[in-house]
């Protein structure tokens, strides 16, 4: 009985337990820029994995600030296998923001949904190389203010815009 028992087990584990990948990793373009940022993945089958990248900016600098915090949880269909090559994707993005580089400081929020490509260099076993571009329609909503601290009110905006969402160089680490 106590084989039989471990027989159905193992056949059972095999049946219904696969060996999944995950990975983790960071955009580089970002982190220049100061934001913060990690990324999680998944794979679901042979070609298509779930993305889930988070990025926060938190720093102004003399009152130039691109404070963020922004998830974009995605999809992506590889041509050859997951995690190598080229591969196309779709993601939502959402994002609440306070902006002052120019004249003007704008503060709110962002969502919709965008497309992206791009390709996956694997360094060795464990670590790949990625570049990704992608951009969709935006809908935002913001309040526009002069860029100096506490400067006057400027109006609101509602808009629907095409905005990259997307332009990434990561590293990531597979286990």
């Amino acid at each position: 009985m106590k084989k039989l028992t471990i027989l159905i087990i193992f056949l059972f584990s095999k049946t219904i337990c696969t060996a999944q990948k995950y990975g983790i990793g960071t955009d580089l373009i970002s982190l220049s820029s100061g934001s913060l940022n990690i990324e999680t993945s998944l794979i679901v089958s042979k070609k298509v994995t779930l993305h889930f990248p988070l990025s926060w900016n938190p720093f102004a600098i003399n009152n130039y600030k691109i404070k963020h915090i922004a998830i974009q949880p995605g999809i992506r269909w590889w041509i050859w296998h997951s995690y190598s090559e080229f591969f196309f994707g779709v993601h939502l993005f959402s994002s609440v923001f306070n902006i002052a580089v120019s004249d003007e400081r704008k503060e709110g929020w962002a969502t919709g949904l965008a497309f992206t490509s791009g390709y996956a260099w694997m360094l060795n076993s464990r670590i790949n190389l990625e570049i990704e571009a992608g951009g969709g329609p935006l809908y935002t909503m913001y309040d526009k203010y002069e860029r100096e601290t506490c400067g006057d009110y400027l109006g609101s905006v509602k808009n629907i815009k095409i905005f990259p969402t997307r332009l990434s160089c990561s590293l990531i680490f597979l286990f």
